[in-house]
């Protein structure tokens, strides 16, 4: 085996091992990201990031991508990409050892980008 998963669904290779280099590429240095917990959200704010959350999970990839940018992926994207880094065949790639926090920390940076609306213009 290669290490490599082809995803017939989104026309993807992933290697589970690079999945953090492609998380940290995303990640941009120099904007600071505040997380908030969810019941301190206002009733706006919310609604948007359920906007943004809904509008991740009924979009196909090139559609997303024509409407919101090229930071648009589809929540199954994200779905599929932490259950190739566990069902990996040399082990569980995201648990259970020291790369726990490294990796969902490049999985969180990915996933904020289209779920705060930043790839997503809501307009």
């Amino acid at each position: 085996s290669t290490g490599e998963y082809e995803l017939p669904l989104m026309g993807m290779v992933v290697r589970p091992l690079a999945v953090l280099l492609l998380a940290c590429a995303v990640a941009k240095a120099a904007t600071p990201r505040v997380r908030r917990e969810l019941r301190s959200l206002s009733r706006l704010e919310r609604d948007d990031l359920f906007f943004s959350l809904w509008e991740m999970k009924r979009r196909a990839f090139p559609k997303g991508r024509e409407l919101y940018g090229s930071e648009f992926q589809p929540y199954d994207y994200f779905v599929i990409k932490h259950a190739v880094a566990v069902t990996d065949s040399r082990g569980d790639q995201g648990h259970f050892g020291p790369c726990f926090m490294s990796f969902h920390r490049a999985f969180l940076l990915e996933f904020e980008v289209p779920a705060n609306g930043q790839g997503q213009g809501q307009g």
